[in-house]
């Protein structure tokens, strides 16, 4: 991380001075309840006048934030009390918070690497558990622009990063790249050009699948999708209508 830069001393979910202010302001959310350090996340707040958020004191370091997206994936996320999708809309707003705490620290890839995977994991799966909601409830556009700007970034860290510790699970995110953007010859191209080393199965059926796309061999495109690992499997289930129109 960049010493200009502020760093975050928060240790908690959410800083004291929120709680007691959305407290006062009746902002709990139900998925929050009792509202208190364990419970309660800080939300995502715009730039506005009196608002400093520029203050280590509210900014999350990178272990607390790691800690935050956790608890919002592994806690919350399960929570039956209330419909999935508000459950999406609080989880979406507090991942918005978390990268803007990143944004504003300026955290380098391999503090930020495992924090993205966790979030980019999330929009793929909600795009397919939400997939039949109606508009009001799910922006499916919304989403899927969370989930390309944060894979993009995703990909970048990957490249920075040249310690295999941190390339583990790169394999899966290329593939998932080329899976949801079949009609583009830069994901593709972007796959061929990886290291054997990180050329897994789930890679070269992305490529495989690309290629029947652009040949448009629908058949052969759906005889691939079984494969695939399950979340990639969804990915792909949502590119169906826009694959059987591309070959009609």
């Amino acid at each position: 991380m960049n010493s200009s830069f502020v760093r975050g001393t928060c240790m908690e979910m959410c800083s004291s001075a929120e709680r007691v202010m959305r407290r006062k302001e009746g902002l709990i959310h139900p998925l929050e309840k009792p509202p208190d350090k364990t419970k309660m996340i800080k939300s995502f707040s715009r730039s506005a006048a009196g608002k400093n958020l520029l203050d280590a004191k509210s900014l999350r370091p990178p272990e607390t934030l790691l800690k935050t997206v956790n608890y919002l994936l592994t806690e919350v996320i399960k929570n039956d009390e209330v419909p999935w999708h508000v459950t999406y809309d609080f989880v979406m707003d507090r991942l918005r918070s978390v990268r803007q705490d990143m944004v504003i620290q300026n955290l380098s890839a391999k503090e930020s690497i495992y924090i993205f995977q966790k979030i980019v994991s999330f929009y793929a799966y909600a795009a397919y558990r939400l997939l039949n909601e109606p508009i009001k409830n799910f922006d499916p556009h919304m989403n899927n622009v969370h989930l390309q700007e944060c894979l993009k970034r995703l990909l970048c860290m990957f490249d920075e990063c040249n310690d295999n510790l941190y390339a583990k699970n790169r394999p899966h995110f290329e593939a998932l790249y080329v899976v949801m953007n079949l009609n583009s010859a830069v994901a593709v191209t972007r796959a061929l050009k990886l290291p054997k080393s990180q050329k897994t199965e789930d890679v070269k059926l992305a490529i495989l699948l690309s290629r029947n796309y652009f040949g448009n061999n629908f058949v052969k495109v759906c005889r691939l999708i079984p494969q695939f690992s399950l979340l990639l499997q969804c990915v792909i289930a949502l590119q169906l209508p826009e694959i059987r129109s591309s070959v009609n």
